[in-house]
């Protein structure tokens, strides 16, 4: 299905099962010191290790990379709120606030300012994970009411590992949709980084525009000879300039 969803149709494919393979011993704890783990997890045993409700969550996000992957690098009528939840697209009035590490203010500084506080949910190893409502100054009641009326929201944008997990699904109960995981924030990233003009842009974000695009099956317009020849971007030869 992945082949023939890339455009390779009419070959026949061999599943070879390795009966000896052993089982996949994975290490939560060593995840999360493992700063961007890209170790392929499958769903069924994230199920078995994510409260219910982070997983389920975490499944959407996944579901919305799988779907619009190839939008995101092609689709110029896609935008940043397309990739975006509801609950953070009526979002207007906010700041972020980056509570993974580094020690924060007072929460009620930033309410006073802001309609909305977006934090950078504290990783699993770090002194704010335990310090997180002494640093902001509430309890766990307040900051689920917070969370409740909206006024609270979370982004995890790490390996959903590193994030003390018992956390993440507490304030998901109290609100479904106020955590924004990291496959929806790299696309509205993308999308943004699009936008810039083409000299701004990284070679890299060109090329993989050139890869995906070409993956979908799209006819793809390829970048000047110029920007190839200052950038160096690499091009199959046989393309049409």
């Amino acid at each position: 299905m992945i082949c023939e969803g890339l455009g390779f149709y009419g070959y026949n494919y061999e599943n070879n099962t390795d009966e000896d393979l052993p089982d996949y011993d994975f290490n939560i704890e060593k995840a999360r010191k493992s700063p961007g783990n890209l170790t392929l997890i499958s769903s069924s045993y994230q199920r078995n290790v994510l409260p219910t409700l982070v997983s389920e969550k975490y499944q959407e996000d996944q579901d919305f990379w799988s779907q619009n992957k190839f939008s995101v690098f092609s689709d110029v009528s896609m935008s940043r709120e397309d990739c975006l939840t509801e609950s953070f697209r009526n979002t207007v009035n906010s700041c972020f606030v980056d509570a993974t590490v580094f020690q924060r203010n007072n929460i009620r500084e930033y309410l006073s300012l802001y309609d909305t506080v977006i934090i950078a949910a504290p990783l699993a190893d770090s002194s704010m994970c335990h310090e997180f409502y002494e640093t902001f100054r509430l309890n766990r009641t307040e900051l689920l009411e917070l969370v409740k009326r909206g006024r609270v929201k979370f982004v995890t944008y790490q390996n959903l590992h590193r994030y003390d997990l018992a956390f993440i699904a507490d304030v998901l109960n109290a609100d479904p949709d106020c955590v924004l995981f990291s496959r929806r924030l790299a696309s509205a990233s993308l999308i943004e980084i699009r936008k810039k003009p083409v000299y701004l842009v990284s070679p890299l974000i060109l090329t993989c525009n050139t890869v995906f695009r070409k993956a979908a099956g799209n006819q793809e317009i390829l970048p000047s000879k110029f920007w190839q020849r200052h950038y160096r971007i690499m091009v199959p030869s046989s393309s049409t300039h």
